[in-house]
């Protein structure tokens, strides 16, 4: 095979000479294509651009370019993490670009950046060596700054967390967060709330796992079937995507049908992910396709996906203000009407309504998008903050769905019925029906997103807010994608600054224990973050600005 090599001339870059060990470093790269062909970041046939890192010899990591196309003459800067071994002594960096083609690593390039880096000898830092163990044996986390544990100012950056209280984390370097992630939005109360602490103290005194059944498992189950509308029977799981995948078998049991329409995000099971492509799953996809979205909020998508499948419809899966996807962050709340008309039009089809209230469960006064609207499911699926934020999800719906179904859509999990989460669960709800949980978390939302977007107005950022009070997000408006990904980026890394944990750039999912001192703390973080922002725009220094690496869209 013919090999062309890449023709790149290394500008500038800010590598250290010297390096503790297993810390990790924010590099910028600045490079030049002084060649004739346009690197791409991404290729149909494999053949796009990257850059591949070297230890010693060994590729250690490969990082994609950051805008979508680098034409000859252009320029271009990465930013990335790099790890520094562990070993103390001379150890040799080497940085090339390189063109990849069907997963294999071609060596078509000469012009290595080739860097010696002195690592210290001395212990390393317990950021860094928990680093290295995560990254050797369990990297599957998020970590927003990639291990990268302070900024240039020496500000310590949220990497490993070592406990949590309230809506406050503490990393390992002692410094305490303001925190909006809150356990990926399953925590509504509060981390460590005392009633929940307390049934959990009281219910390790025995065993969690029993293959027979135990009181509190019914004392839960009649809690849910009197909390949302139409739910007779219940079956528990521990994660929503598990309660998403049991719903759509026995949807297609109960129906004998195998269609499903869906708006959305419905976990990451096979059900769903088959039509996210094999590519990024590892799932085969179905010919004839089984499952199909429609946009939110977009009656005639769903009208034509309708009709053409309506012979073969199981099923009609939506989530009540769905995450959209590509970086964009949530959807408005739902319209009463749309979901209405769903719900007459499956029905007219002779499938199920299956409403995904994984998020929203417990997050409305009403105590679900359902009640709220004025609308009922076949079965919903729960998960969340019903335990808040101990492993439990639960299905609930029609009696008649789950005699006829269930023994026929083969469910087996272990820890199903698993009585610890139980427990906090029935501690949970109890608390939801007593103290005005959701409307605190509604009201707290609204002045929170006002306030955000007093401050994008008065600054002039190009960008706005979204999604309802009980989870939201700043949307940048810009046309650029790529500026739109360093924009993000920037938002998080300031937000991390001044000491607010958010999700991938700025999504927040405020909770029962957050008061007037943390919204005055955390509209002061904003108001700071968004003014570098405002001035990076006006001035174009994104690229000096940056700190951490760019953040991965979804």
């Amino acid at each position: 095979m013919t090999q062309r090599e890449l023709d790149v001339r290394h500008v500038a870059h800010d590598l250290p000479s010297h390096a503790a060990p297993g810390e990790v470093l924010a590099v910028r790269l600045e490079l030049e294509n002084t060649g004739s062909e346009t690197w791409h970041a991404s290729s149909p046939r494999g053949d796009h651009v990257g850059l591949a890192v070297h230890w010693n010899g060994t590729v250690v990591a490969n990082h994609v370019l950051p805008r979508a196309q680098v034409r000859p003459g252009e320029r271009v800067v990465l930013f990335f993490a790099l790890e520094v071994p562990l070993a103390a002594g001379s150890q040799r960096l080497e940085l090339k670009l390189v063109r990849y083609q069907v997963a294999v690593f071609c060596d078509r390039g000469a012009d290595w950046l080739s860097h010696v880096i002195e690592v210290g000898a001395q212990a390393p830092e317990r950021n860094a060596r928990l680093w290295a163990g995560l990254q050797r044996c369990d990297p599957w986390h998020y970590i927003p700054t990639r291990g990268l544990a302070h900024l240039r100012d020496g500000t310590p950056l949220p990497v490993f967390i070592e406990r949590a209280q309230g809506c406050h984390l503490w990393d390992v370097s002692g410094r305490r967060y303001l925190d909006y992630t809150m356990g990926w939005g399953s925590v509504l109360l509060g981390y460590a709330h005392p009633e929940v602490r307390a049934a959990l103290e009281r219910a390790s005194a025995s065993g969690p796992t029993l293959a027979f059944p135990q009181p509190v498992e019914i004392e839960v189950a009649e809690r849910l079937c009197e909390d949302f509308p139409g739910a007779e029977m219940v079956c528990f799981a521990k994660n929503g995507s598990d309660a998403c995948t049991f719903a759509a078998r026995m949807a297609r049991q109960f129906t004998g049908k195998r269609t499903i329409l869906f708006s959305g995000y419905h976990g990451w099971q096979d059900f769903w992910v088959e039509q996210v492509g094999f590519e990024r799953t590892g799932v085969a996809p179905r010919d004839p396709a089984q499952i199909f979205r429609f946009p939110f909020h977009d009656l005639d998508s769903f009208r034509a996906l309708y009709e053409q499948h309506r012979g073969d419809l199981a099923a009609v899966f939506v989530e009540p203000s769905p995450w959209a996807g590509d970086g964009l962050g949530f959807e408005p709340d739902s319209d009463p009407l749309f979901l209405r008309t769903l719900a007459r039009m499956v029905r007219e089809a002779g499938a199920l309504f299956v409403v995904d209230e994984i998020v929203t469960g417990y997050r409305y006064p009403e105590k679900s998008a359902q009640a709220a609207k004025g609308v009922q499911a076949d079965l919903t699926c729960l998960g969340k903050a019903i335990a808040s934020g101990s492993p439990l999800a639960a299905v609930v719906g029609r009696a008649d769905i789950f005699k006829s179904a269930l023994p026929r859509a083969f469910y087996a999990a272990t820890f199903h019925a698993e009585a610890h989460s139980l427990a906090a669960a029935r501690a949970s709800i109890d608390v939801y029906r007593r103290e005005p949980v959701a409307a605190h978390v509604w009201d707290y939302g609204t002045r929170l997103r006002a306030g955000i977007e007093a401050l994008v107005q008065q600054l002039g950022v190009e960008a706005q807010m979204w999604g309802p009070p009980f989870r939201m997000n700043l949307r940048f408006t810009r046309s650029d994608a790529a500026l739109v990904r360093v924009e993000r980026t920037l938002l998080q890394q300031e937000l991390l600054r001044a000491g607010v944990t958010t999700l991938a750039g700025g999504i927040m999912l405020p909770c029962y224990a957050h008061d007037e001192a943390t919204l005055r703390t955390t509209l002061e973080a904003w108001g700071a973050a968004l003014q570098t922002i405002a001035r990076a725009a006006q001035r174009g220094n994104w690229d000096e600005l940056l700190e951490i690496p760019l953040l991965v869209d979804g």
